[in-house]
């Protein structure tokens, strides 16, 4: 546990330390590679050496450190490491004893606050904290494990937004209140880690893929985006902020420069988390206005087509068709 949560405890648990901590040496723990460590690239190594120093300069059973916290086996003479293993790692190489606790093991804490609670723990000011990986990691293994489903009580399909908004919260406000992160840095970060879930109502793509669709299907030779071929060109954009300057910034350049080339677009959206058909319908359109606005200014202005990305329901896209807007 952290310095905060030892002294919030030792306030506010009557005998905290009497009867809620014991010192024991590191061969009684066993460390769990799935439940005692939180970090993404495993324990922080780089401090064990600074920590058994701190061991070392200090009297037998006179503890540097908060308690790591315990489980204890059944049947066993030995106890699981759910928070503490740096700390843990350095008083074994000092050949010292660790103060460790049992207090929520006593509470009978079950598996996700067990998940909740190292984050927290590891929400340090100083010494070793989360680190944005960390955090990354977090993130994604709650959801995938179905941790933020069980605590909003319901799961992502059919509450989207509501279904960003509270892991969003969740993450900012009690795991890693200490991160410095704003909450739309975990929004985002919450709907990255969703990405694969919307793959089963969309199709998705990434530059290449997108090109080498719509290259396929319109008989173009060009050997990638912007190259030009048979005096057109084609530019792929995946959101309707590139539509100003990006689009408009290449309509301009060609006009000048290659004033006989069209200039096609292809678009599709890739940003899918907490967005509905019906949303996907009404960016497409957005984009389509945006077209028509353009063709007065530039006579260079091509095609516009729009990737097929919707699997189900009424507006449902033909999967192996380019939807061809203008």
């Amino acid at each position: 546990m952290k310095k905060e949560t030892y002294q919030k405890l030792i306030d506010t648990v009557p005998n905290f330390v009497e009867e809620h901590c014991f010192w024991i040496y590191a061969d009684k723990l066993l460390f769990d590679p799935a439940t005692s460590q939180t970090r993404q690239n495993g324990h922080a190594v780089a401090r064990v050496p600074a920590y058994k120093e701190v061991y070392e300069s200090h009297e037998p059973e006179k503890a540097p450190f908060p308690p790591a916290d315990i489980v204890h086996l059944p049947n066993q003479d030995k106890y699981q490491l759910k928070d503490g293993c740096t700390r843990t790692l350095a008083a074994q190489e000092a050949s010292k004893p660790i103060l460790v606790s049992d207090y929520y093991d006593k509470l009978g804490w079950n598996t996700d606050q067990w998940d909740d609670y190292q984050s927290e723990a590891n929400d340090h000011n100083l010494s070793s904290p989360n680190t944005e990986e960390d955090i990354k990691h977090k993130i994604k293994k709650q959801i995938q494990h179905g941790r933020i489903k069980r605590l909003l009580g319901h799961g992502y399909k059919n509450h989207e937004n509501d279904f960003v908004e509270g892991a969003s919260k969740h993450f900012r406000y009690k795991l890693f209140k200490n991160s410095g992160k704003s909450l739309e840095w975990f929004r985002r970060r919450v709907r990255s880690a969703l990405e694969p879930q919307t793959l089963v109502e969309y199709e998705n793509y990434t530059k290449t893929t997108a090109f080498e669709f719509m290259k396929l299907r319109e008989n173009f030779n060009g050997k990638e985006t912007g190259a030009i071929s048979n005096n057109e060109v084609w530019y792929s954009f995946r959101s309707t902020k590139h539509l100003n300057p990006n689009m408009i910034g290449y309509l301009a350049h060609r006009s000048v420069y290659d004033p006989g080339v069209k200039v096609n677009f292809v678009f599709w959206v890739s940003s899918l988390v907490g967005k509905k058909p019906e949303d996907v319908v009404r960016i497409r359109k957005q984009v389509k206005t945006w077209h028509d606005d353009m063709k007065p200014h530039f006579s260079n202005l091509g095609k516009l087509v729009f990737l097929p990305q919707i699997k189900n329901g009424p507006s449902a896209d033909d999967l192996n068709k380019l939807i061809k807007a203008r």
